[in-house]
């Protein structure tokens, strides 16, 4: 429906997780663990999240290449009050389903 130019995103968030290791080894992991934490709640600061960021990837380092990527890839969507969250319900759900997450 949008064409091969949108096909990158649509692929499976395992393989676009694997892609982000491109910015670091912990990337992938450090992606995880944002998602997790947006996905147990209905909004997270973007300071939360940097500092979550910080802590799993031990930089601080490509914190915004990564949120600007998941945001790109319609994973999540930026708020006026500088929060995140997931892009829609049904994300949000499938991402706690599906076990990528450390999330319960």
């Amino acid at each position: 429906m949008l064409g091969s130019d949108r096909k990158r995103n649509f692929e499976p968030i395992v393989r676009q997780l694997e892609r982000y290791k491109r910015y670091g080894d912990m990337s992938g992991f450090g992606t995880e663990r944002l998602l997790d934490e947006i996905a147990m709640n209905d909004r997270v600061s973007r300071e939360k999240l940097r500092v979550i960021w910080q802590e799993t990837t031990g930089s601080e380092q490509n914190f915004d290449v990564i949120t600007g990527i998941i945001q790109d890839d319609f994973y999540i969507k930026h708020h006026e009050d500088d929060t995140l969250s997931f892009n829609s319900k049904l994300l949000k759900d499938w991402w706690k389903k599906h076990g990528l997450s450390t999330v319960e």
